[in-house]
């Protein structure tokens, strides 16, 4: 787990913080980016020397922790590929909001106010997705 948090700091934690005060829990540096990939590729080395073998990987849309896991894997494994899936929850949390969000003409919905109509776009963009 790559990290930048303090909170878990003073609870009976045993931690080095990378360049921090002492006690802290972060994982990385305050300046250093945060890298699904690199999360990822840290995963995959790990399983790849247990001999484990990843065939999917389920992320949300953006996620690239999927290509980082391939990565490590193709290291010692070069015709391995691994598969990304979508997250279910991800993906309705996207389909309903790219549907709230679309554009309708202002007779579409009913309803005398914004809000009411507001209202029914919401239940259409709930139907969509399922």
């Amino acid at each position: 787990m790559q990290h930048k948090l303090c909170w878990l700091r003073g609870k009976g934690v045993t931690v080095n913080c990378p360049g921090g005060h002492e006690g802290c829990t972060a994982s990385l540096p305050v300046h250093a980016p945060l890298s699904e990939y690199d999360m990822g590729k840290s995963i995959g080395t790990e399983l790849a020397l247990q001999n484990v073998l990843i065939k999917y990987a389920k992320t949300d849309g953006d996620g690239r922790s999927a290509a980082g896991i391939e990565d490590s894997l193709k290291i010692l494994h070069p015709m391995w590929s691994v598969e990304r899936l979508a997250d279910p929850l991800h993906l309705a949390a996207t389909q309903l909001s790219h549907c709230y969000n679309a554009k309708f003409s202002d007779e579409m919905f009913p309803g005398k106010t914004r809000l009411d109509k507001g209202k029914v776009k919401k239940i259409l963009s709930q139907d969509v997705i399922g």
